[in-house]
């Protein structure tokens, strides 16, 4: 589990998502370890980012931290 971007399992309780329930939230099918049509979904992360004024993540960055989620779930599996 990654907790903004980084490994582990515990959430600060000054984590704004917490504290205010803002955040933008995806669901995508993912195949072989890469999120299918993943340059329309960083299109619509950053749009949503946008309107809300929070920050979008660096997509190199979100697309190795969803590759790394994506093969630890495969290899639970």
């Amino acid at each position: 589990m990654l907790v903004n971007g980084k490994p582990g399992n515990l959430i600060s309780i000054r984590d704004r998502g917490l504290l205010y329930g803002d955040g933008v939230f995806r669901t995508f099918v993912a195949s072989h370890g890469k999120a299918r049509l993943w340059p329309l979904h960083y299109r619509k992360l950053q749009h949503d980012c946008t309107a809300l004024g929070i920050a979008c993540p660096d997509e190199t960055l979100l697309s190795a931290d969803l590759t790394a989620c994506s093969h630890n779930i495969q290899a639970e599996w």
